[in-house]
């Protein structure tokens, strides 16, 4: 109904074809590893956490740069941070389950903590 009493009609288009291939476009915009942890594949995030856990120790052990070092270790652990905050999050459609997420975290907590490394070293290398 408008200001002065009459009635006032509005017409609404919707193109379900159009809605669908933008959901298509952002299905195939993601990367794989991104789509499977969306996809609640969460292995390979743990498998992820362990490999970039690796990487870091051992760039470690065969560079002397302490500023590289930080920089990557600070990159690991902020993709393992992200990594558990996505399945937590409602994004994906299945909930990260807690042994994903505690192997993860001692990912993390051992790249936190590398001040006696030797362990460290000898459980992940």
């Amino acid at each position: 109904v408008l200001a002065d009493g009459t009635y006032a009609t509005e017409t609404v288009y919707t193109s379900t074809a159009a809605t669908a291939r933008l959901e298509q476009v952002r299905a195939a915009a993601k990367p794989p590893l991104r789509a499977l942890i969306l996809g609640g594949d969460y292995f390979t995030a743990t498998v992820l956490a362990s490999t970039l856990t690796k990487l870091v120790l051992r760039f470690q052990e065969l560079h002397s740069d302490a500023q590289a070092f930080n920089q990557l270790r600070a990159e690991a652990i902020l993709i393992m941070t992200s990594i558990i905050r996505v399945g937590q999050s409602k994004f994906v459609s299945v909930p990260i389950d807690e042994d994903s997420q505690e192997r993860i975290m001692n990912c993390i907590e051992s790249l936190a903590q590398l001040q006696d490394s030797k362990p460290v070293h000898e459980m992940f290398l």
